[in-house]
Formats: structure tokens, C-alpha cells, sequence
């Protein structure tokens, strides 16, 4: 676990702590509980490697970030532990998009992209 994760995990700790005294107001209580709750909830969703099982595959046609092992067709480029954006097809495999000439790539994880975040004004970028 990341020191971040450490320090988010132990502050929702926290925040469930000072939920439970008989000091804190209930509808506050109640508010800081549900708190504590989502953040765990994002802070589970976000950076989660999935092992590669036929339980876990991505959605076919869905661009993920893979952990790769292989080279390519002529042999001269190896890539171990690389990061590459990929697509799985149940009926081909795995599609690298910036490696297309990738040859026999082992993946072992993969996990999603995150989504690009809205502005105030319901644009993104």
C-alpha cells in the first residue's frame, strides 16, 4: 500500500472515530460516517490493478492501461513490466495501440483509465 493510501485510509479512520462520540451531533455523525464510506469507496476504485483470469477481463473494446511482457515481430524490442494502452477482444486477444507489431505479449494485469473530469461549465480540457 502507498503512503497516500496509508494517510487516506487512516483519515477515514479517523473521521469514523470522532463519528462514534457521544459528543458529535447525530445528523453530523451520520454525515461524517457517510463520508468516511465514499472516500473508501473512491480511494478502493482508484489504482486497481486487475490480474488477468477469464473473470477479470476488461470490456471487449475497452482501451485500458496493461502491464506487458513480449517483443515485437522482428525480435529487436522487448518490453518487460511495460505500461501500453491495450484493448482485449475475446476472439483475437489483446490489441496494443502504440505497439500494433507486438508479438506474443504476456499481460498479467491490467487496470481502467480514469476518466477525464468535467469543468464547472460541463466541458472537459
Amino acid at each position: 500500500m502507498k503512503h497516500t493510501e496509508l494517510a487516506i485510509r487512516s483519515l477515514v479512520e479517523r473521521l469514523r472515530e470522532k463519528a462514534m462520540r457521544k459528543s458529535t451531533p447525530n445528523r453530523m455523525a451520520g454525515d461524517m460516517y457517510e463520508a468516511a464510506e465514499v472516500i473508501e469507496q473512491l480511494l478502493d476504485r482508484v489504482n486497481r490493478w486487475n490480474p488477468v483470469t477469464p473473470e477479470t477481463m476488461p470490456p471487449e473494446g475497452k482501451c485500458v492501461i496493461a502491464c506487458v511482457d513480449g517483443q515485437n515481430k522482428s525480435g529487436n524490442i522487448k518490453y518487460e513490466g511495460a505500461y501500453l494502452f491495450a484493448e482485449w477482444y475475446a476472439k483475437s486477444g489483446w490489441w496494443f495501440d502504440d505497439c500494433p507489431e507486438l508479438d506474443g505479449a504476456d499481460v498479467k494485469w491490467w487496470m481502467d483509465i480514469c476518466d477525464v473530469p468535467e469543468e464547472k461549465g460541463g466541458t472537459a480540457g
